[in-house]
């Protein structure tokens, strides 16, 4: 059965039942959820007081398309907050990240716009990120290196610092200098969810890093082809298209806020074209 096939079933053999397996359902990172599990997730708990509690940002969509809750049966209308307080990163950081998504249209999880009005961070301190290009990837890792190796040299923990790329391919690359000519400990963060508790700077995919935060954060390899990728949609299918693009934008802005105190992006080659106006 496809994924879509198994959830639907999963709903209909809920909704045979006399009684809800669940009193209260506790949903994070929303966004991402498809129109067919969100049924599922309404159909799971009777509807009552204090029965689904959602938690989400269309500004982090990196699956998926939006999906309105209403027409999944959850009418959030008028019952709905928003958290406009930051408390992981810096105010720099975080007008840097929210600028990737200017011009962005952002819906609000049921069929409405959002935007970054009224946000801001408890951290007002802090220096803005630094945006490189090199014409090599060898230039790209010598000042990686170099900045992790000062990094280092200010008693910050390698483990605090994290190296993320959109492709684990692309960090594959990285891997071999770090280690052999540059002497520097790494550890890739694999795909299961659990953190390796060897030492070392973390290396991670884009998408990997969600969900988690370190001191420092390297972007590398924000190139031209790369970030975006082009995942498959047709090129024909305009709305399609401007989907993905979307995801790609949303991913780096994600990336991006998993830094606490510093932000490096770095690019060899053709720059990514969301970076225009930022170099």
């Amino acid at each position: 059965m496809e994924w879509g096939d198994v959830i639907e079933a999963a709903r209909q053999e809920v909704e045979k039942q006399a009684v809800r397996p669940y009193r209260s359902i506790i949903i994070d990172e929303a966004q991402d959820w498809s129109s067919l599990e969100l049924r599922l997730l309404r159909a799971m708990a009777a509807p009552a007081v204090n029965d689904l509690f959602f938690t989400g940002d269309g500004h982090q969509r990196i699956y998926g398309r939006p999906v309105t809750f209403l027409h999944c049966g959850i009418d959030v209308r008028g019952r709905s907050s928003k958290l406009r307080l930051n408390y992981r990163t810096t105010e720099p950081i975080r007008r840097w990240s929210v600028a990737l998504l200017r011009n962005q249209p952002v819906d609000d999880l049921d069929g409405g716009q959002d935007d970054h009005e009224g946000y801001s961070s408890v951290l007002q301190g802090g220096v803005r990120p630094a945006i490189c290009h090199f014409s090599s990837r060898a230039e790209e890792i010598d000042y990686v290196a170099g900045e992790i190796q000062t990094l280092a040299s200010m008693n910050i923990e390698l483990e605090n610092i994290c190296i993320a790329a959109r492709t684990r391919h692309y960090l594959d690359e990285w891997v071999a200098p770090l280690r052999r000519q540059k002497q520097l400990a790494v550890c890739m963060l694999g795909d299961d969810r659990q953190d390796d508790e060897s030492s070392g700077v973390r290396l991670s995919t884009m998408h990997r890093i969600k969900g988690l935060e370190f001191q420092y954060v390297f972007l590398v390899g924000v190139n031209a082809g790369l970030m975006p990728l082009r995942t498959g949609a047709d090129p024909t299918d305009q709305a399609e298209a401007a989907a993905e693009l979307a995801r790609e934008r949303c991913l780096l802005h994600v990336a991006a806020t998993r830094a606490r105190d510093g932000l490096t992006v770095t690019a060899s080659g053709p720059p990514s074209p969301f970076l225009s106006g930022h170099l």
